[in-house]
């Protein structure tokens, strides 16, 4: 039948300079209706009650059909990536290389320099405008990519919807595969 798993580990975390992202995971399995299982690893600044995620990071996702092969592609695929996500040091060296990259990779020094750095990028001036506010009011350094991507988290912890939230930390996010 159908089933939803979410899991999150605040005991091993990643650290990377001053941050500190944890592990979580989504698995979802549908006999009925979408027929398909499903798993979303990814790090995370913080759960809350509500189990909504804030500030996700390295979000990864596999989705296989139940058709065909499906038990041999989940062994090929799902579980793999979830043993990796889970036990392998050298993801976690990855993940700190990215970070600790975007961490010291600079935008600008000021706002107006810092839309113009985002003009060709898919984010709205109020966006980065409200996440340069917001980054700054959490004590982030903004003038870095690693900076708006948490600006750009924290704004999006101030939209009313979920799916606008999620949108937004999605493309946050992919500033750090630049």
């Amino acid at each position: 039948r159908d089933m939803f798993i979410f899991m999150v580990n605040d005991e091993n975390l990643v650290e990377i300079g001053n941050a500190k992202l944890g592990r979580g995971f989504f698995c979802w399995n549908s006999e009925t209706g979408a027929a398909s299982f499903g798993l979303t690893t990814f790090l995370y600044n913080y759960v809350c009650g509500n189990h909504i995620v804030w500030g996700a990071e390295e979000v990864r996702e596999i989705r296989i059909v139940h058709k065909g092969e499906a038990v041999g592609r989940f062994e090929n695929l799902a579980l793999p990536r979830l043993n990796q996500f889970v036990e392998n040091q050298g993801y976690n060296e990855t993940v700190k290389e990215t970070v600790s990259r975007a961490m010291t990779e600079p935008i600008a020094k000021d706002l107006d320099k810092t839309l113009e750095w985002f003009k060709d990028k898919p984010f709205t001036k109020s966006e980065i405008t409200n996440a340069w506010e917001a980054g700054i009011d959490e004590g982030n350094d903004v003038t870095t990519v690693w900076g708006m991507v948490q600006g750009l988290t924290a704004h999006a912890r101030s939209m009313p919807y979920t799916n606008w939230r999620v949108n937004l930390e999605r493309r946050a996010g992919s500033l750090l595969n630049l």
